[in-house]
């Protein structure tokens, strides 16, 4: 599991038998920590073999599984809940051969992939390239492309984040042979959505070309403008206190520089996946949130929230609701790290409110700094 985690992913895994076998592998600066996972990886190989234990699989098996990996790898890999984060090229390379080398399946959230804008408030959103390949296009073309009719990742998609809240449709990509699987598990052949409504209406939205339109002219206008505002208020009020934003590098920084060949853009790539670049790719945000590490002086990210509910109805979600849980080890790099961190969304408030809600927390951090909260 990404560390820092999506804190209702870890309880999905549990209702799925994964309950005591969830380990955290911590992000740095591009993203999820490759040669961490290697190691952790390595090491659950390496303690199966001393204790003899058999390469066959313990919890599922029959005629009903025509494929079952060893390992499984939990990641947000663009504009990361709660994060922010996004995986650089290079790590997503990396981490499609990992997981072909200890045969596991990478599941990834691409929900807010489409959901960008230039950093700087003057840019136009036609300077931004491509999005960065999802690691399930990685996989498709990697190398030649996946290592057996089963790949090793699946992408979950959703219009929940891209029409409303409440359109709880989704999706799900693979290989050919892992969708028509998928298709075949008893949930999904028992109804295979809680609204069979519902998606009669996404799919209009997509004939017709409503979804796109809704995209560009209402979401990616109202968020941009929502998202200049809070980092505006955050620099104004937040960052003299001692604030940090934690973030990652731009994905942009990960990218090679483009030549022109013949009067065309080269392959902005070192193995085939293709990016939209130009010689100075500018810098993109996008998403529903941002991440910042508290100062020196204040206590816990987690006293911190109690107090500002309790004294100025402002509510965020804190570092310590994003460990892997069950394990010790997430727990004891939350203490060092991301622990100390809170995560702001833009999504949902007026641009008037997160203003105001940056206002209040400048303030209880004060308190807090000074003893008096």
């Amino acid at each position: 599991m990404v560390e820092p985690s999506y804190f209702l992913a870890c309880p999905i895994f549990h209702d799925a038998g994964f309950e005591g076998k969830l380990s955290g592998v911590p992000e740095d600066e591009e993203g999820l920590d490759i040669e961490f996972l290697h190691s952790s990886l390595q090491e659950t190989e390496n303690e199966v073999k001393k204790t003899g234990g058999e390469d066959v699989p313990l919890l599922k098996g029959g005629a009903g599984y025509a494929k079952l990996y060893k390992h499984l790898i939990y990641l947000v890999p663009t504009f990361s809940n709660p994060s922010a984060k996004t995986l650089s090229l290079q790590r997503r390379e990396e981490l499609v051969r990992l997981a072909r080398q200890f045969d596991a399946l990478v599941v990834t959230d691409d929900v807010y992939d489409v959901l960008r804008w230039p950093e700087d408030p003057n840019a136009p959103v036609s300077r931004l390239g491509k999005p960065p390949p999802r690691i399930v296009d990685v996989d498709a073309t990697l190398d030649g492309g996946p290592v057996d009719e089963w790949g090793n990742t699946v992408s979950n998609g959703s219009f929940s984040k891209i029409i409303a809240p409440g359109c709880r449709v989704g999706w799900a990509e693979g290989t050919a042979a892992f969708a028509k699987q998928l298709s075949q598990v008893g949930s999904t052949r028992s109804g295979g959505a809680p609204s069979h409504l519902v998606p009669t209406f996404v799919h209009e939205m997509l004939v017709n070309g409503t979804l796109d339109k809704h995209i560009t002219e209402t979401l990616v206008p109202v968020y941009r403008a929502r998202y200049y505002v809070l980092m505006d208020a955050i620099r104004e009020y937040l960052v003299p206190l001692g604030f940090e934003l934690s973030v990652g590098k731009p994905y942009e920084a990960s990218l090679k520089t483009t030549t022109k060949v013949n009067g065309t853009n080269s392959i902005n790539s070192t193995n085939g996946v293709h990016q939209n670049g130009t010689s100075s790719p500018i810098r993109e945000a996008g998403g529903f949130f941002t991440y910042l590490l508290l100062p020196a002086g204040v206590p816990s990210a987690s006293d911190l929230a109690t107090k500002a509910l309790d004294k100025y109805e402002l509510k965020f979600a804190f570092g310590d609701m994003f460990q892997v849980a069950g394990d010790v080890k997430s727990a004891e790099r939350a203490a060092k790290g991301y622990g100390r961190g809170i995560r702001l969304c833009w999504a949902w408030h007026t641009e008037e409110d997160i203003k105001e809600g940056i206002r209040r927390l400048a303030m209880i951090s004060q308190e807090a700094k000074s003893g008096k909260a």
